[in-house]
């Protein structure tokens, strides 16, 4: 396999994950990773000795992935991991504010794009970070399959309100476990996740009737 062949192949996995940042080669070799303002990575490839580098250029900041230079699927499989570890790091060095928008129309793109993930069928709308944080996608002012309604106020508190059947949904009794959450509004129509901050679980919550305050408008996914 050829490099130009190997960056062909890794470019159409980056777009199959939703494109979460844009490249630019430098010769056969150097890929500069770019996504919006954050800090520059490099991606080195060695085709011929089955090599990825992944880094800042900084010592001790290169990161190395082998693949078997005679096996396509290998190879595969390795570039989804560059690609993944590449997302982390922009993602570390990155704050996300409300209103922020991204631009993908799945539940498992949003959690490819923010957490270097490569989810193809997630469709849950809430993602575990830690024991108390999760991320959590959302439809406002309309009833979910769960049975719930999430309505926004306009001092920002959310509240969960279920409406569907008792009987069936059982499982929705009780509180969560994660008093924080990451919250992106998700609106179908237009194929786009909103940021709209990090909340906190109320003592004015019960089974049926979640409260939740707002704590910050920003957050890089790691602060919890």
């Amino acid at each position: 396999m050829t490099n130009k062949k190997a960056w062909e192949i890794f470019d159409e996995l980056r777009i199959e994950n939703g494109e979460p940042f844009e490249t630019q080669k430098i010769g056969e070799t150097v890929c500069v990773v770019r996504q919006g303002m954050r800090d520059n990575i490099k991606i080195l490839l060695d085709a011929e000795k089955g090599l990825f580098y992944l880094g800042s250029g900084k010592q001790g900041e290169w990161k190395q992935f082998n693949f078997d230079i005679s096996d396509e699927e290998d190879f595969i499989t390795c570039a989804e991991k560059v690609i993944a570890e590449t997302v982390k790091q922009l993602n570390k060095k990155g704050v996300i504010h409300r209103g922020d928008v991204f631009t993908v129309s799945t539940n498992a793109q949003l959690l490819n794009l923010l957490l270097g993930k490569n989810m193809r069928g997630y469709m849950k709308c809430i993602y575990g970070l830690t024991d108390s944080y999760a991320l959590l996608m959302h439809t406002f002012n309309q009833v979910t399959q769960a049975g719930w309604l999430n309505r926004e106020l306009e001092d920002g508190t959310v509240i969960e309100q279920f409406v569907g059947n008792k009987k069936i949904f059982k499982a929705h009794e009780g509180l969560p476990d994660n008093r924080y959450r990451a919250l992106f509004e998700k609106r179908r129509e237009k194929g786009v996740f909103i940021f709209r901050g990090v909340y906190r679980l109320s003592d004015k919550s019960t089974s049926n009737r979640r409260v939740w305050t707002k704590v910050c408008d920003q957050t890089n996914l790691f602060d919890f």
